[in-house]
């Protein structure tokens, strides 16, 4: 199978589910690159820090830079830039993340307001929802096509499986936290028990890793 990639700044790659096949390679071919700016040089996005493509071709990009949701034709127009910095409705102060969580309807992660925003595929304002508290829920990690989400707590740093190296030059910090499945109204459905969640690798010399 031959994969081709959709460019947007950065290169997001339609890959096939893990494990439908051995190997797959990725066409040199992207199917859609849409540039940070146009052909006049106006700014489209300033920083993409997450990207889905909509059923008539229309990308949306979380724009950090903005912040808003831009929303860009097929032939990397901007069509609507939705949201701004603030507090309000449809307002971000910082958006990590988008996603269809239902068929064309986009929803937007605020990390800072641990809010979700939709947006209808023509980029209207839906609705908002928030959970979450302060040592409470903190990293957003997917959804379902139906709406559901899936949260992280509050990282909790947890003791090495074994004893460090002395002589290795670099030392690793686990943490661990325990998801939960949040319904499309912003209601948690269910908690699961603490599971692991990343790795940090750091030198000691301000190198490190993920």
């Amino acid at each position: 199978m031959r994969l081709r990639p959709l460019i947007v700044g950065l290169a997001l790659i339609l890959a096939a589910p893990v494990g439908s096949q051995s190997r797959w390679t990725v066409d040199a071919k992207p199917i859609l690159d849409v540039k940070g700016v146009d052909d006049d040089g106006k700014v489209l996005f300033g920083t993409a820090n997450w990207a889905t493509r909509l059923a008539n071709g229309t990308v949306a990009i979380a724009d950090g830079a903005t912040p808003a949701v831009q929303f860009i034709t097929a032939e990397g127009k901007l069509i609507k830039s939705a949201g701004r910095a603030g507090q309000g409705p449809g307002d971000f102060r910082i958006i990590t993340w988008i996603a269809q969580c239902a068929k064309d309807t986009v929803f937007a992660w605020d990390f800072a307001q641990m809010r979700i925003t939709t947006y209808d595929a023509a980029g209207t304002l839906g609705r908002t929802f928030s959970f979450g508290n302060p040592g409470g829920p903190q990293t957003f990690s997917a959804c379902s096509p139906s709406g559901a989400l899936v949260m992280f707590g509050a990282p909790r740093r947890v003791p090495p499986s074994s004893a460090p190296d002395p002589n290795a030059g670099y030392a690793i910090m686990s943490m661990a936290a325990s998801p939960m499945i949040i319904g499309p109204k912003g209601d948690t459905l269910t908690r699961l028990g603490e599971v692991a969640l990343v790795d940090f690798v750091g030198t000691g010399r301000g190198g490190g890793a993920v």
